[in-house]
């Protein structure tokens, strides 16, 4: 009659489901497995019928998700050729496509879960046999006992299993039965499982293949293929059917339409191919999804969360993490099990090196590693002073109170200290990252040592020493060559370049690309070609993707066919290259997008090198809060900036770190500067308010930035400021070559008194009195006559190192210079200060009586000013009058004589008693 025919195959004999019937030929007409008033199915059954279908199904389009497997310890599969060649298949179809991650068992789990799809195409290697239940070791189907662990299988039925990935790598067979179980209820009507064996029912009994096992439970229709997706045929095969099926025909009717278009092909060559793929179902279903145009269409759900950077790192936050599964699948184990101690990212700039590191320690963090997070960049490379506070607020945090206090002594070395967070780590479970490691190294030779000879120590310790609990990643664009032998349980892992089933994924996890590479409004092969040039490195992914909702097509064409991508370059500057014309082609055309007021926003909130509020961003721009949300949320939809919400109590903004420069160059050099200043003011004045916090960020951290700001300002005297606060802080950790380090590198933009005295400070306080003395002088000649505090500062502390050295007459006389200039200036508490340390002086040369009377005018004038050292000097004060053994009487005459005296000739006359007849010098002090 010309209506479609079924026949159905319902056995529970191997032997007959396995029989070709598609290669049954009437009399007159074709072969039935290509005739199209004819179906096949199989139903692995023989005591009931196909059961009528009576469910709603899904509304258009049709959803479909890939799921590569292909574990190390089989035969090879390509499995992103396997992506490229479906995606290639059903370019131009109207198909909502996603595909698994990992390959594993759970990735496909959470991909039926969020994606939701209707045919979850399985490509991979498919096996029949017996798991053990001790050890679910996959044996033969006539085995009776494991071949690996010896339990028995006598009660174990032989089933169909398909090889997934486990997080090794390494083959995870699961059971039809699993794969049913995870399925029902899901949404799935049909599985194509594609691959060795998965079409070809067990020798033991008809439910146990994959596919049989599967149509057995809930899933209603199931297609086997004993061929791999990665050939002409299977490639021809696959487009015909998913355009069929697309159409809203039934699944009977796209297999037939499929194995027409590759007959005449197979038949050429004598390929029987196109008998192989087989249809098994559990119901009469035929329909996929409803086809009903009257019905509105439902986009599948998309909720796949970006990666949060890990706290203290702005690099790292990726939109959607998408492949890099060899990766980790050969680091998570490895780290995990402590057969890698350290791993080594390298790779170019915007390669990925920091968004993979980020994903294996949010990994690892479930596991039990706690992160500790140490950033480097240009503007703020990496120092040890900065590395022992990231220590110590990381073992404060886990509850290590005496490592924190020990990290935090100042009598203990810096290269101690380090040493000693070393011996922690080894204690203790962390996960260190330390983030591009590059910035930290000299260009050209690539030594850390020649940059930081501290830092270059404690990463070779670090490397040698790290071999209990914790682990450590480090990502750089080149391996430091101060360590060109690795030791063991240290492993380099260089980053290729990002696949094109990768790129097509993510492209296509954008609704709106992904509707117009189905309408074909954006070609496979344009997009191919987008990919070759660009797509590589993720560095411009995001932008690429956001430029793929509007760009016409043809305006991408010309742009696309003006880049002439020169040859014989090394692949950094080759990179270069392409950057540019990235930047040109896609980060101009987004700028573009937004309004003149945002953009020159953005170009100034990207001074900023670290994450910060609105108010933040209000500083610099000028623009009012509620206006910056706006703007704000018009930079993330054009892949310029991201929110981060978890690392402080309100959002924070980050501009991206690699698209900063070219947004600053949009600016004028003015602008800039002007920007530069705001976000250095804005970031001082969150420290002198004890606000660091809103930016989730210590007093330390938002100070450095702050420095930074100031120095690409040009102001250098808040640079100084900010810099002392800084050294205050480092010197009371006894942080003393950070102390140095900040104010010699100060020192190349200008020569400053204050900076040199900081730096002798450094040296005074570690007893090194011949650089402090150096570094002093330099002070006293470079303030010359017009910088009288800080002739002052220098001349009191050489007093000290003379006084520290037993040359007592020299401190004498530079104490007094120093007295009389800040008498002269209105300096009060610098007065008092040297008042103590010359009474001190007479006291220690047998002179208590005239000594007490300098500290207690030195007590008096401090007192009267209400200054904090008071509680400094009036110990002595004390200590001084018990060993005079004076009396109340006694101690309140000596203080009005004082007074006095200090009404009568500004104390002179107390110094000119004091050392009016030296006494013998004793020892040295």
């Amino acid at each position: 009659s010309g209506s479609l025919r079924l026949l159905v195959i319902a056995s529970d004999l191997p032997d007959v489901l396995n029989l070709p019937w598609e290669l049954i030929l009437p009399p007159e007409g074709d072969f039935l497995g290509v005739d199209s008033k004819f179906s096949i199915r199989r139903f692995p059954r023989s005591d009931q019928q196909l059961e009528a279908f009576d469910g709603d199904l899904r509304p258009r389009p049709l959803r479909l998700l890939l799921a590569a497997s292909s574990p190390t310890n089989l035969p090879t599969l390509d499995y992103e050729r396997e992506e490229e060649y479906l995606l290639r298949a059903i370019s131009g179809l109207d198909v909502a496509f996603d595909s698994g991650d990992l390959g594993s068992f759970e990735d496909l789990r959470n991909h039926v879960e969020q994606f939701q799809p209707q045919v979850v195409h399985l490509t991979g290697h498919g096996a029949v046999g017996k798991k053990c239940p001790s050890c679910e070791w996959l044996n033969d189907p006539d085995e009776t006992v494991c071949e690996k662990c010896s339990a028995s299988l006598e009660d174990v039925s032989a089933l169909g299993h398909f090889a997934f990935e486990g997080e090794t790598g390494k083959a995870d067979p699961r059971s039809s039965e699993e794969l049913s179980r995870m399925m029902a209820l899901s949404g799935v009507q049909c599985v194509f499982v594609s691959g060795c064996e998965t079409g070809k029912a067990p020798s033991i009994e008809a439910l146990g293949g994959v596919c049989q096992g599967l149509v057995s439970e809930e899933v209603p229709l199931a297609i086997g293929w004993a061929a791999s997706i990665a050939d002409n045929v299977a490639n021809q095969f696959a487009r015909s059917f998913y355009r069929t099926l697309a159409a809203g025909r039934s699944v009977d009717r796209a297999l037939v339409q499929a194995r027409q278009t590759v007959w005449e092909t197979c038949e050429k060559k004598g390929d029987p191919s196109w008998t192989l793929p087989v249809l098994y179902s559990a119901t009469d279903q035929g329909q996929i999804f409803d086809p009903d145009p009257r019905r509105p269409k439902v986009e599948p759900p998309r909720d796949i969360g970006p990666q949060r950077p890990l706290p203290g790192m702005i690099e790292g936050y990726a939109e959607q993490f998408i492949g890099r599964r060899r990766e980790q699948q050969r680091l998570l184990t490895a780290l995990r099990d402590g057969s890698l101690q350290t791993v080594i990212i390298t790779g170019l700039g915007g390669s990925g090196k920091s968004a993979l590191a980020t994903r294996i320690a949010w990994k690892l963090k479930g596991d039990g590693f706690e992160p500790i997070a140490v950033p480097s960049s240009k503007e703020n490379p990496l120092r040890t002073d900065s590395l022992i506070q990231i220590f110590g607020d990381a073992f404060l945090a886990a509850n290590l109170d005496d490592a924190f206090q020990k990290l935090n002594n100042p009598q203990i070395p810096a290269d101690a200290r380090l040493r000693y967070a070393i011996g922690i780590l080894n204690k203790s479970r962390f996960l260190l990252v330390l983030d591009n490691f590059e910035s930290n190294m000299d260009e050209a030779s690539r030594l850390i040592s020649d940059r930081d000879r501290d830092l270059a120590e404690f990463y070779g310790q670090l490397l040698a020493n790290l071999t209990g609990g914790s682990r450590a990643l480090v990502t750089s664009r080149y391996l430091p060559a101060d360590l060109p032998t690795l030791p063991p349980k240290i492993k380099e892992e260089p980053l290729g370049d990002f696949g094109e089933a990768s790129f097509f994924k993510f492209l296509r996890r954008d609704d709106l690309v992904e509707k117009r590479l189905r309408s074909g409004e954006l070609s496979h092969e344009l997009m191919r070609k987008v990919h070759r040039l660009f797509g590589g490195t993720p560095r411009f992914l995001d932008q690429i993707r956001k430029v793929m909702r509007e760009i016409p097509a043809d305006d991408l064409k010309k742009q696309l066919e003006a880049v002439k991508v020169p040859t014989g370059l090394e692949k950094g500057e080759l990179q270069k290259i392409l950057d540019e014309y990235c930047e040109e082609i896609f980060t101009s055309r987004l700028y573009g997008y937004l309004s003149p007021e945002s953009q020159r926003a953005l170009s100034l909130a990207a001074v900023y090198g670290v994450a910060v509020n609105l108010e933040g961003l209000a500083a610099v721009t000028g623009e009012p809060s509620e206006k910056l949300q706006g703007f704000a949320r018009e930079w993330q939809d054009r892949a310029f900036a991201y929110r981060e919400t978890e690392r402080a109590a309100t959002e924070l903004w980050a501009v991206y770190g690699l698209l900063r420069g070219w947004l600053l160059a949009q600016l004028g050099s003015e602008d800039r500067k002007a920007a530069y200043k705001a976000a250095g003011d804005f970031l001082s004045d969150l420290v002198q308010q004890d606000q660091s916090k809103v930016l989730g960020l210590s007093p330390v951290e938002v100070d450095l930035e702050a420095r930074y700001q100031y120095l690409q300002a040009e102001d250098y005297e808040q640079a100084r400021e900010v810099t002392a606060r800084v050294s205050v802080f480092f010197t009371r950790s006894g942080l003393y070559d950070g102390v140095r380090r900040l104010n010699v590198e100060l020192l190349r933009y200008e020569e400053h008194p204050s900076t040199m005295s900081w730096v002798g400070k450094s040296f005074l306080d570690q007893g090194n009195y011949s650089e402090a003395e150096d570094w002093y002088s330099r002070s006293l000649d470079v303030a010359g006559d017009v910088m009288p505090d800080e002739v002052v500062l220098a001349l009191h502390q050489l007093a000290t190192i003379d006084l520290n050295r037993g040359e007592y007459e020299e401190a004498r006389q530079k104490f007094e210079t120093a007295l009389k200039m800040r008498q002269q200036i209105g300096d009060r508490a610098g007065e008092a200060q040297n008042f103590a340390q010359l009474g001190i002086m007479a006291s220690e040369r047998d002179r208590a009586e005239e000594g007490l009377g300098l500290v207690t005018l030195s007590a008096t004038i401090l007192g009267s000013i209400g200054h904090a050292d008071l509680k400094k000097v009036e110990p002595w004060v004390n200590q001084l009058a018990s060993k005079l053994n004076y009396t109340q009487e006694q101690f309140d005459a000596m203080i009005q004589e004082v007074k006095e005296s200090y009404d009568r000739d500004r104390g002179w006359g107390l110094i000119e008693a004091a050392f009016a007849d030296p006494a013998p010098e004793p020892d040295k002090v």
